[in-house]
């Protein structure tokens, strides 16, 4: 799903109106919530540290796709760095 999709696809996809979270006028079910988690390859700790993140306005919508794309392409990576962090 983070394939360079563009916010619209990614509703498409998700059933998610992304621009309602984003202004918060409304919050994502659990069900939409795991959908886009399966959809990027993300544990749902990830996102919702980048939810928390747009939320108080320290990445938008764009950059945080731009995160779960990264994920999803250095997963290995990510993971050992958050098993250290968790260790040490």
């Amino acid at each position: 799903m983070s394939k360079g999709y563009s916010q619209a696809k990614v509703e498409e996809l998700t059933h998610v109106d992304v621009s309602k979270y984003e202004s918060g006028v409304s919050c994502p079910s659990f069900a939409s919530i795991y959908r886009s988690c399966n959809g990027y390859n993300v544990y749902p700790g990830v996102f919702f540290i980048l939810v928390d993140e747009i939320r108080n306005k320290k990445l938008s919508i764009h950059q945080a796709c731009k995160i779960l794309e990264a994920w999803e392409a250095h997963k290995k990576l990510f993971e050992l760095i958050l098993s250290q962090l968790r260790t040490g």
